[in-house]
C-alpha cells in the first residue's frame, strides 16, 4: 500500500509540477504525449514501469479540475469526484 500512495503521489507531481525530476521522465518517456497515453514498453526502467503500472488505478481515482480564479466554483454542484457531486452525496445522507 505504501507503494502504490508514494507512485500516486509522484504521478501526481508529474502531472502538476514542473521541475528537474518532472522534466526527465517527460523527455525520455512522453516526449510529446500526454501520461495517458503512454504504456509500459519493455527496456523501461524498473521505476518508470512500477508508475506505469499503477497508473490506470490513479486515473481511474483521481480527476483532475482547473479552477483558474475560482471565481465561478460552485461547491455543492460541482463535481469534486468523477463520479458524483457533494450536493448528490448529501441527498443520500453519506457524508
Amino acid at each position: 500500500m505504501q507503494n502504490k500512495s508514494l507512485l500516486s503521489k509522484l504521478l501526481f507531481n508529474l502531472c502538476n509540477e514542473d521541475g528537474l525530476w518532472q522534466e526527465v521522465p517527460r523527455k525520455k518517456y512522453l516526449k510529446n504525449k500526454t501520461l495517458s497515453q503512454v504504456e509500459k514498453k519493455p527496456g523501461d526502467s524498473h521505476f518508470w514501469s512500477c508508475l506505469m503500472e499503477i497508473k490506470s488505478q490513479f486515473f481511474h481515482l483521481c480527476s483532475f479540475i482547473f479552477l483558474k480564479k475560482g471565481r465561478c466554483i460552485r461547491f455543492w454542484k460541482d463535481k469534486w469526484t468523477y463520479w458524483l457531486r457533494l450536493w448528490a452525496k448529501l441527498q443520500q445522507n453519506e457524508l
